[in-house]
């Protein structure tokens, strides 16, 4: 009994239903019954303390709380472990559902979009098929491209209506599949075999000439020259008169095969052959291959039986290799070596030039100390004959009701030129506007001009274009820089929005079919792919129209100056100087090369983009112009569009001689020294003066198209351009560089 207590205190309930069960059996069972229960309860108890010993090792548990541990807690723990794996893959099943479920979605939109081109392609290749028909009812359109995309498209269309909706989750690798078994089962068009020449005619010569007779050999003209170019080209050819030889009519050798010689009289070549005699054009000779060497005297001349003098050889020998041209590169780099050369070669001292009056002297100087503008020079040089006409009432008026002045190019700053362009972009005052195209002959871009309810108003829109994306936002800044800078050149510019309705319908009612055709290149599909267009509305710049332009080649200021010869750099170098009467035209060159220098724009020379106003000589056009700028001529700032691209220092600027380290351009106008002076850096102040001058009044949009890093490269060429000056300076003195 004290076993079966024994058993009842370590099993509890276990052990008492234990012992009433004994309690009710024989005696004799009883007794063996009892000791197989106290051996099965000590083999448990056993067991359980070892596994308890086991986890008090491997943690350290009090011994108390380890007792206390019942083993339902470990089954507990195994269980809930196994229902977190299973939640686990049902949520895991849930995901892989919902993205079948998605894809199935996308596989129908995919079906709804792809059955909508398929009949857009569709209609579009019946209706080129009846363009077809119309056009050419005799002959049976090949298949082009639309037949093919609709081929495609119909494939594409049964590959994915034979997908299974349990299938979906296989979506995409059952695509990229079909591609490649599209791919494989595309059929390929037959290479036809290697005959050692080309029977197909070439583009633009009739089919006619290449097509074989019966026999086999080719016929036609072209393979007749060919054959004849050959032989010629293997042999050299002699046209010499020797006994026995038949003369032609005009004392010349005839062979069979003909030949060609000079004909003095008309003084050009001819080829005489059997059929009779034909003009040899420069063109023909040059896709021959053949080279020029000395013109021979042709014969007696007359209609034959004249005395035949003794001929040398002909004029023509086969080159086995055309000439050709030399690269724009090479010769760029060959001139400019001759031009070093020259420059080493011709050098005088300064003080030679300055006493021949090609350098401006201390005299000069001091007269001219104040005259900034150039105005005082100009009156003092062009005759009061060549003036423009005086200043007329409706000037004033403009002036008045709008704040812009057409008649006046002295310009101020950037608040007296608020009132203009306030007005110039206010639209309600707009009354019509016109493609540029329509006025002048040629345009390179696309510009508009805009007329305003006030009389005798006009300005210049141009919007962003495919050539040059940026170029209404590069005028917008070329002016504000101008007023920053002082030079004060550049007319008044206004920004704003135009909506690209109200262009079309001003091409439309305007420009031509072929103008329209090219905005649609140049301009639409630019902005639209740059995004410049938002809500229908497009940034556009607007620019004061000026009265009485000119290019500066058809005024008194133009300077000698050729695209491919760089001598006109040596007007800026005090060694070579400059003729007294180029002057004015110098001056104002080395002013506007600071300018471009400064917003990186080689879209000028002294040829183009050159403009002055109130005086037009020397041209043809000049007598059509009417003159309409009052008092003196003076000189303009148009066309910035191309500056501001680059974002660094170290591209060459062809046009530019501050941008050629092989020229020496020493040559700095008073007022922009002062300039470099005001925006260089000072200790304590910002790093970039100029840069944050000018972003400070440029519009959001206008900064951030150009960017930050273009804008601030200005401050770095203000700061290539001091080093510069810096060395002249060194070389020359202050003195010989600084020019009022």
């Amino acid at each position: 009994f004290f076993s079966v207590e024994i058993a009842m205190a370590d099993n509890g309930a276990e052990g008492e239903a234990s012992a009433q069960w004994i309690a009710k059996r024989p005696r004799k069972n009883k007794v063996i019954v009892l000791l197989a229960v106290i051996v099965c309860c000590g083999v448990v108890s056993m067991v359980e303390h070892a596994h308890l010993a086991e986890v008090a090792n491997s943690s350290p548990v009090d011994d108390r709380r380890i007792k206390q541990v019942p083993r339902r807690k470990f089954r507990n723990r195994a269980f809930a472990e196994e229902k977190r794996a299973r939640q686990r893959e049902l949520e895991r099943v849930e995901r892989e559902f919902n993205e079948a479920e998605r894809r199935q979605q996308a596989a129908q939109k995919h079906i709804s979009e792809t059955e909508k081109e398929l009949e857009a392609l569709i209609a579009e290749d019946q209706k080129q098929d009846e363009q077809e028909e119309l056009q050419q009812p005799q002959q049976v359109a090949p298949v082009d491209k639309v037949h093919k995309e609709v081929a495609a498209a119909k494939e594409h269309m049964q590959r994915l209506r034979s997908q299974e909706p349990d299938e979906l989750p296989q979506l995409q690798l059952k695509k990229h599949a079909a591609m490649l078994d599209d791919a494989e089962a595309r059929p390929k068009k037959p290479r036809k075999p290697f005959t050692g020449r080309d029977d197909s005619p070439p583009k633009g010569r009739p089919r006619k000439l290449f097509e074989k007779k019966d026999d086999g050999q080719e016929g036609g003209i072209v393979p007749k020259l060919a054959a004849f170019r050959q032989k010629k080209l293997e042999q050299k050819v002699s046209i010499q008169d020797e006994p026995g030889q038949q003369e032609g009519a005009s004392g010349q050798k005839k062979k069979k095969s003909g030949f060609i010689r000079w004909d003095e009289k008309d003084g050009a070549y001819h080829h005489v052959h059997p059929g009779g005699t034909s003009k040899v054009s420069s063109s023909l000779l040059n896709k021959m291959g053949w080279g020029k060497t000395s013109k021979t005297s042709g014969g007696t001349g007359g209609t034959g039986g004249g005395e035949i003098k003794e001929k040398k050889k002909s004029t023509f020998v086969p080159s086995n290799k055309p000439s050709k041209k030399k690269s724009s590169r090479k010769q760029d780099e060959e001139e400019k070596e001759a031009f070093r050369k020259t420059f080493e070669k011709n050098a005088r001292p300064v003080k030679d030039v300055i006493a021949d009056g090609k350098w401006p002297d201390a005299s000069y100087k001091k007269k001219w100390a104040n005259d900034k503008s150039l105005r005082a020079r100009i009156r003092s040089i062009v005759p009061e004959s060549q003036w423009g006409p005086d200043r007329p009432a409706l000037a004033d008026e403009i002036l008045q009701n709008t704040g812009c002045d057409p008649y006046n190019v002295a310009f101020e700053s950037l608040a007296a030129d608020k009132a203009c362009t306030e007005y110039l972009i206010d639209q309600s005052q707009w009354v019509g506007m016109e493609p540029l195209e329509s006025i002048q002959a040629t345009q390179r871009t696309i510009k508009f001009r805009v007329s305003f309810k006030q009389k005798g108003l006009y300005a210049i829109m141009k919007p962003p274009q495919k050539a040059f994306i940026m170029e209404p936002y590069v005028e917008y800044s070329s002016w504000v820089a101008d007023r920053v800078v002082g030079l004060n050149r550049v007319p008044c510019v206004g920004w704003t929005y135009v909506k690209t309705k109200f262009i079309q319908d001003v091409v439309a009612k305007h420009g031509d079919r072929k103008y329209s055709e090219w905005l649609e290149t140049e301009l639409w599909k630019a902005v639209y792919k740059h995004h410049m267009v938002k809500d229908g509305l497009l940034g556009v710049s607007v620019q004061l129209w000026m009265h009485g332009i000119t290019a500066v080649p058809d005024s008194p200021f133009s300077i000698p100056y050729h695209h491919s010869d760089p001598s006109w750099y040596n007007y800026f170098n005090p060694q070579f100087g400059y003729s007294p009467k180029y002057q004015i035209g110098v001056l104002r060159m080395a002013e506007v090369c600071v300018m471009d220098y400064l917003l990186d724009n080689n879209d000028r020379s002294p040829r183009k983009n050159n403009h002055a106003v109130g005086i037009c000589i020397g041209s043809s056009k000049c007598k059509k112009k009417k003159n309409m700028y009052p008092g003196p001529p003076d000189f303009v700032s148009l066309d910035q569009g191309s500056g501001l691209y680059k974002s660094t220092i170290t591209d060459q600027m062809y046009n530019n001689p501050l941008a050629r380290h092989t020229v020496t351009f020493c040559l700095f106008r008073k007022h922009i020294v002062a300039m470099m002076d005001k925006w260089r850096p000072k200790e304590g102040g910002p790093s970039r003066p100029l840069t944050d001058a000018i972003v400070k009044n440029l519009p959001t949009e206008i900064k951030n198209e150009i960017g930050m890093r273009s804008l601030n490269s200005i401050q770095a060429r203000l700061a290539q351009l001091e080093k510069w000056f810096d060395g002249c300076v060194k070389k020359y003195g202050r003195d010989v560089v600084i020019v009022p």
